[in-house]
């Protein structure tokens, strides 16, 4: 009697397209047909579209066999998107630790607020802020036990203190009538009179000791690492200072953020690093142009640290060479953190090409036409709307050449064009015979146009009518 592998190619079509059917899903096989049947099975499903069927002599009979197309199973599931507003503003949500108030976590750390003198706390501004960002601006950057960079002690100020900040989020006030309480990225912080102040959640830490804190104003930031070309990236070298500890040289260094919140951080991580080397570039160069970062920019990047493969994955995560969309997409920020460091850099002429403020490369032009300018088709078409007064029709090329004496052939120079299309090679000297031929051939000219402008007139009527039928 002999054996169908029918029951077989049924058992492979019902496994899934991607695996193959083991011997367990047919039941065991044994003797030579057994063997026979195990090459038949270690085939892909794909192949199975026919079956072989064996008698008791081991001779073969192919049968055809129909088999239904079998439909890809494929993963689909629905990514929930990240959160835009601080875990703490969600009501339920447990903190990691307990919350303290930032006054009573200073004290358990012992922090001495040595204030300056009245004049100076409350003269605090970006520029004296980044005069001792670049004074304590680590000059050989060493490893802690965590893997960051730890700040040079004998380069910083005799009152500088830090904190860990990790665990953050940053976002905007509640009170402000734009995107309230949002998560915001670092890097929007005072170049728009609308974000001059930000919050912070997380955890404060010195040592083994730390405080949760929510709700913590700050309006400034601090970026190490400026003006250094022994080093390419920021780093953890960012510090924020909240309002309690202006005037004083005690900053929060930020570490890990928390993860709804490290999507933002992520972003401008990597423009802090372009920011630092936009800065570094116009620090080597005067006069610095947009044009100049189309390619000459990156090429001296690479030449400088073209070597490290954190720069290298610092380069792919753009994917171009091309930095001039960096430097317009950002230039507020790129001009406050580039002034900040060098007043000097306020003399650049890039500004006058980018910043908001001071657009002065493009000379203003004077305004000939306050209305709008339209062919007189279209005005035809909206005449008799109530904003017609606000169209100034322009004559078409045609109208301006039926305003002008018609041109003798004779007479025609080089390269002069009667009505768009004759152009004619310099004519020196012509016959009387020449010049009949040649009238003739622009009366040609002339009553084909005549004839497209018929065909226009019937064609802008019929637009015109049903304008008006639609308008009432």
């Amino acid at each position: 009697m002999a054996h169908t592998l029918r029951d077989l190619a049924g058992a492979v079509l019902a496994q899934d397209s991607s695996t193959t059917p083991t011997e367990d899903a047919i039941g065991p096989p044994s003797g030579a047909e057994g063997s026979k049947r195990r090459q038949l099975i270690q085939r892909p499903a794909a192949e199975v579209d026919e079956t072989e069927d064996v008698d008791a002599t081991g001779s073969w009979e192919i049968a055809q066999l129909s088999t239904r197309p079998q439909a890809h199973r494929s993963n689909c599931r629905v990514v929930p998107p990240g959160l835009i507003y601080p875990k703490s503003a969600y009501e339920g949500w447990v903190p990691p630790l307990p919350p303290s108030r930032e006054h009573n976590a200073l004290a358990d750390f012992r922090v001495s607020l040595t204030v300056r003198s009245p004049t100076a706390r409350s003269n605090v501004d970006n520029h004296q802020r980044n005069a001792r960002r670049r004074s304590r601006s680590p000059r050989s950057p060493t490893r802690d036990g965590h893997g960051s960079r730890a700040l040079s002690q004998s380069s910083a100020s005799p009152d500088f203190q830090q904190f860990k900040l990790n665990h953050f989020s940053i976002y905007k006030p509640g009170m402000i009538s734009k995107y309230p309480g949002e998560l915001a990225p670092l890097h929007h912080l005072c170049v728009k009179a609308a974000n001059n102040d930000y919050f912070f959640d997380g955890i404060l830490s010195d040592g083994n000791t730390r405080h949760y804190v929510q709700n913590v104003p700050f309006k400034l930031m601090s970026i190490g690492g400026y003006c250094d070309t022994t080093q390419h990236v920021v780093g953890d070298q960012i510090w924020i200072q909240s309002i309690r500890l202006e005037g004083t040289d005690t900053w929060y260094q930020l570490c890990e953020p928390a993860p709804e919140y490290a999507r933002y951080h992520v972003q401008f991580l990597w423009l802090a690093d372009f920011a630092k080397h936009f800065t570094d570039y116009l620090h080597r160069h005067r006069g610095v142009l947009l044009r100049e970062f189309r390619a000459e920019f990156h090429q001296e990047l690479v030449d400088l640290y073209g070597h490290d493969e954190e720069f290298r994955r610092w380069l792919r995560e753009y994917g171009d060479t091309d930095f001039r969309r960096v430097v317009t997409a950002n230039q507020e920020f790129l001009y406050k953190e580039s002034v900040d460091i060098e007043r000097r850099n306020l003399d650049q002429p890039i500004w006058d090409e980018v910043y908001a403020g001071q657009l002065t490369a493009v000379k203003k032009q004077t305004v000939r036409e306050e209305d709008t300018v339209v062919t007189p088709f279209v005005y035809e078409c909206f005449k008799d709307m109530p904003w017609s007064k606000y169209l100034s029709v322009a004559k078409s090329r045609h109208e301006k050449f039926d305003d002008q004496p018609t041109p003798d052939p004779a007479k025609m120079d080089v390269d002069e064009e009667f009505d768009g299309h004759v152009r004619d090679q310099s004519v020196t000297e012509i016959t009387p015979a020449q010049s009949v031929s040649k009238r003739e051939s622009l009366t040609g000219v002339s009553l084909g146009l005549l004839e497209k402008r018929s065909e226009s007139e019937h064609s802008r009527k019929q637009l015109v009518s049903a304008i008006h039928s639609l308008c009432g």
